[in-house]
């Protein structure tokens, strides 16, 4: 155990995104019963996510050669989002369950497609908050 325990943050546990509807007042994404929709999702500092970057510099390292596209950069964003989400209960706008499995095609699908971007950028933004981590260690 390190030392330097006292000040660690719980990077590699997964800690629930919750979802709210990108309209006035962000009410949260439910079900017909009142269950929240939500992502887990490890830290951008967990060891998942060093792994992603470190597997990334290594595919650019190998292809210097040819030059990084638009494309290129996107599709490391959706791979970093892909191995970063854990699981998942989600339902419609209506409140109807979606009963898809969180496996690696769905969660690309997901993060890729612009139609759900809303759903992208509050999982990027709760994957990057360390304060999400930190509270999780300190209970």
């Amino acid at each position: 155990m390190s030392r330097f325990a006292g000040l660690g943050a719980s990077v590699d546990k997964p800690t629930r995104c919750y979802l709210s509807i990108p309209v006035a007042g962000r009410p949260p994404l439910l079900s017909r019963d009142g269950d929240p929709a939500y992502i887990d999702c490890l830290s951008l500092d967990s060891r998942e996510a060093g792994a992603q970057r470190r597997a990334s510099a290594i595919a650019r390292l190998d292809r210097r050669a040819v030059k990084l596209t638009a494309d290129d950069i996107e599709a490391e964003q959706v791979a970093m989002l892909v191995a970063l989400i854990t699981g998942w209960r989600l339902y419609s706008l209506a409140g109807d369950p979606l009963d898809v499995e969180c496996d690696e095609a769905a969660k690309r699908e997901l993060m890729s497609d612009p139609t759900f971007a809303w759903v992208r950028r509050q999982v990027e933004e709760h994957i990057g908050d360390l304060g999400n981590w930190l509270s999780a260690t300190a209970t």
